[in-house]
This record gives C-alpha cells, sequence and structure tokens, in this order.
C-alpha cells in the first residue's frame, strides 16, 4: 500500500533535531490513530462534515510525511464533500481507512527499529 520505507522516514525527520525524531513519530502515530477512529465514526454515521474534517487532516499528514496515496485520496474526498458530490463518498472513503493503518504500521516499525 504505502511506498514509504524507513529511509522516507528518515529523510522527512531530517528536518528535526535528532533527539526531537522519536517524539515526531508517536505524535504522528497518535494523530493518524485518532483520525482513524473518527474517520471510521463518520462512515459509520454517514455524516459528511465530520468526514470532511477527517479528510483534511489525513491530506496534511499524508503529504506532509510523503504518503503521497494517503494525501491524495483525502484530497479527492474531501473535494468532492466541498462540491457537494457525496453520492460515494463513504464507500470511497473506506479506502483511507487501509492506507492509514498502513502508513501506522510503518511509522510504528519505524519506532521499534530506531528506539
Amino acid at each position: 500500500m504505502t511506498t514509504l520505507t524507513n529511509a522516507d522516514i528518515d529523510k522527512f525527520l531530517g528536518n528535526f533535531r535528532e533527539e526531537t525524531r522519536p517524539n515526531f513519530v508517536v505524535v504522528y502515530i497518535k494523530s493518524l490513530s485518532d483520525h482513524l477512529e473518527k474517520c471510521e465514526v463518520a462512515i459509520a454515521a454517514q455524516d459528511p462534515l465530520l468526514l470532511r474534517a477527517e479528510m483534511h487532516d489525513f491530506k496534511s499528514l499524508g503529504y506532509t510525511i510523503g504518503a503521497a496515496a494517503l494525501g491524495s485520496l483525502a484530497e479527492k474526498l474531501e473535494l468532492n464533500v466541498i462540491e457537494g458530490n457525496t453520492g460515494a463518498i463513504f464507500e470511497d472513503a473506506l479506502g483511507i481507512i487501509p492506507l492509514a493503518k498502513d502508513l501506522i504500521n510503518t511509522l510504528e516499525k519505524w519506532q521499534s527499529d530506531n528506539t
């Protein structure tokens, strides 16, 4: 799913002091997990406004760390809600779940390998 490797994460984290890097990973794992939970709630409740908010955050998190597939899908879904194209939005949003879980797993692997 994700094409991120430990080297990709290291490249992103290279922007930060070495002693703070593990903290950024912890924050990303927590944030992604929280947004994943809210996304699942939005899908179950068929709540387009909550879904839009979660897609906005996934877009930002995905693109910032280099998870382009997550960022791109989230951006598309956010735009669909904004434009009122909500026909299959919740079904399409199910695609975010494995991308987010995969990114969380990748970050947890980096954490395990680097702490």
